[in-house]
């Protein structure tokens, strides 16, 4: 029996066109922890938006919202 297991902790919502890492619309949803406990953060890759503010489409906010809940899905078991 192994000692290891794969944990999902980041995925990316983008363009079918788009890079999932480097594409200019791009999100990645992903599960933190800084000490406190765990947290959803949200990162994009682009340069058009000012610091801390983050731009999305209502169809991408759909997935985003998707790629969150299944996340936190995953971590909440653990």
């Amino acid at each position: 029996m192994t000692k290891w297991k794969i944990t999902p902790v980041s995925v990316s919502v983008h363009l079918k066109t788009d890079s999932p890492i480097f594409g200019e619309c791009a999100t990645r949803v992903s599960v933190d922890d800084e000490g406190a406990g765990a947290f959803i953060r949200l990162q994009q890759t682009h340069d058009s938006t000012e610091k801390g503010t983050i731009s999305v489409e209502f169809e991408e906010l759909v997935l985003i919202i998707q790629a969150a809940k299944e996340l936190i899905s995953k971590h909440s078991k653990e």
